[in-house]
C-alpha cells in the first residue's frame, strides 16, 4: 500500500516534546507525511478533533485523544 499521499494531522501544545521529535528526524522515514498542528489546550483540540481537522491530539495536560 502507497501512503505517500496520506497525511497524518497532529495537534499538539506549543512548545510540547514534538519539537524534539521533530528536530531529531525520527519520523522522516515513516511512508506519509506528518503535520504538526499547534493548538493551544485541551478544548482547541477536542474541537479540532470533531471538525476532523486533525486525526490525532497529543500533549494535551496527560491525556492523548
Amino acid at each position: 500500500m502507497n501512503l505517500a499521499s496520506v497525511t497524518l494531522n497532529i495537534g499538539v501544545n506549543p512548545g510540547g516534546t514534538y519539537q524534539a521529535l521533530e528536530a531529531s528526524g525520527a519520523y522522516t522515514s515513516a511512508p506519509y507525511k506528518i503535520n504538526w498542528d499547534q493548538l493551544d489546550g485541551a478544548s482547541p483540540m477536542l474541537e479540532a478533533l470533531s471538525a476532523g481537522s486533525i486525526n490525532i491530539a497529543y500533549g494535551t495536560g496527560g491525556t492523548s485523544f
